[in-house]
């Protein structure tokens, strides 16, 4: 996005008049210049969180009313976008016929057969698990992003989302309640996405429900097909780009923004900053005021990292990051800044990420700056500048700083773009253009880039609270709160319960929290392990959750300890909380058993009640020689309502024989040619065994 306004006198920048507040002092610019350095992070986020989804097919194809589908743009519609030239909007946000209300309350649960719910289908899975499927489309889209206007996501919940070119994702935001800004998807490149939600046995009867009334459509004809688009735009992996000593801090930090101002989709660039907490990276982002100004454009952001060529003029690098939503921080129109936190970490496993540094010092004149960004919402380019003080066309100097280019242009998309030092420190982003009459992208003497001051925007605005160690901080609870009891437990089974982390911080004065990577330590640390997560990271007001499994493997109580190491600042790290469990051994092992049993050559009975995954071993006196057979049916009025199978040990008490199954479904017999012996019978669910 790139501004263009009247000024006061025959100087113009790039559509609204310039306002008065121009003139106005600037406060604090007589304190000590402060400044910090670039950073780069080689964090690498958890593998839970980047593996693909599994898409799980219907056995019938959808039908229309289960696929929600808008027509292509409306010429009112179209023209909307289109009016929308400075700034650029590339798409709209698009209501559906009738909203999408989905809620477990009351709702079907299938059993062998697929069931149409609200607007999608039911269909059971493995394990008890079930699925919800449905489809949306908006034809003619080159991207399509879903809003969740608002839903509660309990735990034991995973939203996936598909589409085409391989396109899996899942929704590891949507958990809990939503706030009152809703949630809106990524973008898949398509004209299509297929929704499945996934529930667990355990949350079959929780309050999940959500609402989806409306998608953004997007569509690539509004942006720039072509990197030619200006003759003198620079590739960042070109020569003259690479002539800048931190052109890799440029482009690790910069990002192509895509975002809502009301009901049109438009996009800018902006750049990560980096503050003086030395315990964690919190991804700030810095772009223009008129980019977007409000909490509902910072909650529909998405920013593109690592959008840009291989090689120089090459292909497109293709581990690229996204990252979804932000909560607003600061934002003043004075000197045209926008200052959100980012609501994900930006992690590549590809790729340093890069967290420029800035300065609140003048510049001088005739310095050199440097820039990277999305004209036209192409793939990132480099710009060079020459600070002037007194510039040739002056559209106000004490809020902005006024440039020469040297080389590279910038145009509609550019917007926000960071400038910076040859230090690699932030002196600005990018405003518009100043010019008289007419100019030309590539004339550079016709124009003069204007972009808003960060001293001014740091002093102006108490950018230190969240910059500087000015007071903000990360505020975290966890419930259960100190220990985790598991009860008894079966040796040989699991039993799973959560613990429940929340950022319990607000918006805009706290910041992201960073949980794990959690671990389990202590005596019996090898009774206990995670499932899903082992890290969370959560804007203001999220909760998580982390899963913890108990499998005894012998009995007796066990104890050991989660370590939850995190960033916050009210409670030590690692946060940790005692896990306590008691296994209980239901089967004896050989030589001990339960029953005795003398055979004879009509059946001997026994009956058993054994319980889920127990046993009970019987021990028989046999003569050598002779032929025995045990069995749990196949006639001779021996029954079992339930899977059963045996194991046979000699006296020696290793295993002789086994068998499952082996007369008809659930049913087991052995037949033997006998020394003494023990006969271990197990079952999968509890029922009563008879006709030993």
């Amino acid at each position: 996005m790139l501004k263009q306004i009247s000024s006061f006198t025959r100087f113009f920048i790039v559509l609204i008049s310039f306002p008065a507040w121009i003139s106005a002092p600037v406060s604090g610019q007589t304190e000590p210049a402060i400044s910090v350095a670039p950073e780069v992070s080689y964090r690498v986020f958890d593998t839970y969180h980047t593996e693909k989804p599994i898409f799980y097919g219907l056995s019938d194809a959808m039908t229309s009313k289960d696929v929600h589908v808008l027509e292509s743009l409306s010429q009112n519609e179209r023209r909307l976008i289109e009016a929308e030239i400075s700034p650029p909007a590339i798409g709209i946000l698009r209501n559906l016929n009738s909203p999408l209300q989905f809620s477990m309350v009351g709702a079907p649960i299938p059993g062998e057969n697929e069931i149409d719910y609200a607007g999608g289908y039911f269909q059971p899975v493995r394990n008890d698990t079930i699925i919800w499927t449905t489809q949306f489309k908006s034809s003619g889209a080159d991207m399509i992003r879903l809003f969740f206007s608002e839903g509660y996501f309990p735990s034991g919940v995973k939203i996936n989302i598909f589409s085409e070119h391989n396109f899996a994702l899942t929704l590891h935001d949507l958990q809990g309640q939503l706030n009152d800004y809703g949630f809106y998807t990524p973008s898949a490149f398509s004209d299509r996405l297929t929704l499945q939600v996934l529930i667990a046995p355990g949350s079959f009867r929780d309050s999940l429900r959500f609402v989806i009334p409306s998608l953004i459509h997007a569509d690539n004809r509004y942006i720039e097909q072509t990197d030619n688009s200006v003759p003198c735009q620079e590739d960042v992996n070109c020569t003259y780009a690479n002539g800048y000593t931190n052109i890799q801090a440029l482009k690790g930090s910069t990002a192509r923004l895509f975002f809502l101002v009301g009901s049109l989709y438009y996009f800018c660039s902006g750049g990560l900053v980096n503050d003086s907490r030395t315990q964690d990276y919190q991804p700030f982002l810095l772009t223009a005021n008129h980019c977007f100004s409000t909490q509902a454009s910072a909650n529909s952001l998405e920013s593109l990292f690592d959008y840009y060529t291989t090689s120089c003029n090459g292909s497109n690098n293709s581990n690229y990051v996204t990252v979804t939503g932000s909560n607003l921080i600061k934002t003043n129109s004075q000197s045209d800044f926008t200052l959100v936190l980012l609501k994900q970490y930006p992690t590549s496993d590809y790729n340093d990420r890069w967290y420029l540094g800035w300065n609140t010092g003048s510049v001088a004149n005739s310095a050199t700056l440097h820039s990277v960004h999305h004209p036209a919402g192409v793939r990132q380019r480099y710009s060079r500048h020459q600070n002037k003080t007194s510039p040739a066309f002056n559209c106000g100097t004490t809020h902005f700083h006024h440039t020469t280019t040297l080389g590279g242009g910038f145009e509609g998309g550019s917007s926000g773009s960071t400038i910076v030092n040859e230090s690699g420190q932030i002196v600005g982003q990018l405003y518009g253009k100043c010019y008289s009459g007419t100019f030309d992208d590539c004339t550079f003497s016709t124009y003069n880039g204007i972009w808003g001051k960060f001293s001014s925007s740091y002093g102006n605005n108490n950018l230190a609270y969240w910059l500087n160690n000015g007071g903000s901080s990360v505020s975290m609870t966890n419930s259960p709160a100190s220990s985790l009891s598991f009860g008894t437990v079966n040796v040989g089974t699991t039993s799973t319960l959560n613990v429940t982390i929340t950022n319990n911080g607000t918006v805009p004065n706290y910041l992201n929290l960073d949980a794990g990577t959690v671990t389990i330590s202590g005596t019996s640390a090898g009774d206990f392990s995670l499932g899903g997560a082992t890290s969370l990271y959560l804007s203001p007001g999220q909760s998580g959750t982390i899963a913890v499994r108990f499998s005894p493997t012998s009995a007796g109580a066990k104890t050991a300890v989660l370590n939850i190491p995190h960033n916050a600042n009210n409670i030590a790290s690692p946060r940790t909380l005692s896990l306590t469990g008691t296994g209980i051994s239901v089967c004896k092992t050989c030589p001990d058993y339960d029953v005795a049993i003398t055979p004879a050559e009509t059946w001997s009975t026994h009956s058993a009640t054994i319980p889920n995954s127990g046993c009970t071993i019987y021990r028989v006196n046999v003569t050598e020689g002779l032929t025995y057979t045990f069995q749990t049916g196949c006639g001779n009025e021996a029954t079992a309502n339930f899977d059963t199978y045996f194991t046979l040990f000699g006296q020696s008490c290793t295993v002789l024989m086994a068998n499952d199954d082996g007369c008809e479904s659930n049913r087991s017999w052995l037949v033997i040619c006998g020394e003494q012996m023990s006969v271990l019978l197990r079952t999968g669910n509890h029922g009563v065994v008879s006709g030993l």
